[in-house]
């Protein structure tokens, strides 16, 4: 984007210098951002993310720079000496100094460079800060700088700005998560999950985006465009679009009027069949539901649950059908003929 200019204030904290963390390398950190890191590399990682939210921020303001960072064709060929100076003013304003190896001041000045690298994006005066939110025992929300709100799943991930800058509102998801956008036609509202993007100007819509390019939109209300690999489809109210491992695009009418439950808490049957049945509780609930009589898989059920613990989910199926329901840690076994009998 030529012609754009702006002034970014960055003050580095060596990242193996972090109090009462576990000392984890420089080197590791950029590889994992980068996508390089091994297996058991990026185990190590993610075990260090897992410790706690200031290490997970401070991943995520790595990946914000590193993705203003393709203009850089060679990260390790960086000229320490050209931006040795500037970093030593930096670090010399910082409220503490310490003395560290070199090579934690390389990877330090190569932030420096990744930050100057989005003079090419922000306006300006303008300064971006990347906040990296985690659902780690069920749904949470968030509200963002311009009024919309996101439900995170468990397990979901949302990279987001503090403050939406330019002509549009840039998102990134891992996981599942429902969106409400505030209504702005002069600034899209765009999703980036799993290689897809959903542009909106104001509408709700609900995306799971999961391993091996699984990935599900359903649009709520309004009018999304989507797009992947140059392929365009738009929704109404009521369409689905699914991505499956192969990176084959279906548009359909969305069927699933549980397909939000992970939000609502709430579960409704009306002549389901057990095999559906089964499998929305399983979700729900995080729970395995094993049916051992093959006929009772087609068993309709009516049945609203609203916010209900398991077993009194478990309890009701049991009364209605005469069966059985046996546990064994996380998996449930329903024992007996059901509709059948």
């Amino acid at each position: 984007m030529t012609g754009l200019r702006v002034f970014v204030s960055c003050t580095v904290t060596p990242l193996n210098q972090m109090k009462n963390e576990p000392i984890i390398s420089d080197h590791l950190l950029i590889t994992y951002v980068k996508g390089e890191a091994s297996a058991q590399e990026t185990q190590i990682v993610e075990d260090w993310l897992a410790e706690s939210v200031d290490n997970r921020n401070e991943l995520g303001k790595i990946k914000l720079l590193w993705k203003g960072s393709e203009a850089i064709a060679d990260f390790e060929a960086i000229d320490m000496a050209k931006n040795w100076k500037e970093l030593q003013s930096r670090i010399s304003q910082a409220p503490e100094k310490s003395t560290v190896k070199w090579h934690v001041w390389k990877y330090a000045a190569a932030l420096l460079l990744l930050a100057a690298v989005t003079f090419l994006i922000i306006r300006p005066g303008e300064e971006l800060v990347m906040q990296n939110a985690l659902a780690s025992e069920g749904p949470i929300e968030l509200s963002l700088a311009d009024g919309s709100k996101v439900w995170l799943n468990k397990g979901a991930s949302l990279d987001y700005p503090e403050k939406f800058i330019g002509s549009k509102r840039e998102v990134t998801l891992k996981g599942e998560a429902f969106f409400e956008v505030t209504h702005n036609p002069e600034k899209p509202f765009i999703v980036t999950a799993d290689g897809t993007t959903t542009e909106v100007l104001g509408t709700s819509f609900n995306i799971y985006e999961g391993e091996g390019e699984l990935f599900q939109l359903v649009l709520k209300t309004g009018k999304v465009r989507f797009t992947k690999d140059r392929k365009r489809a738009t929704l109404l109210p009521g369409d689905k679009i699914s991505v499956n491992a192969r990176g084959e695009i279906m548009k359909t009418a969305n069927t699933d009027r549980n397909f939000m439950s992970w939000k609502t808490r709430k579960l409704v049957f009306e002549n389901t069949p057990m095999e559906e049945v089964i499998g929305d509780i399983s979700r729900l609930y995080g729970v395995v539901l094993e049916i051992t009589d093959k006929e009772f898989l087609s068993c309709p059920l009516n049945a609203t649950f609203n916010n209900e613990p398991l077993e009194e989910v478990m309890g009701t199926i049991e009364l209605l059908f005469n069966v059985e329901a046996r546990q064994n840690g996380q998996l449930y076994q329903l024992i007996g003929k059901g509709c059948n009998k």
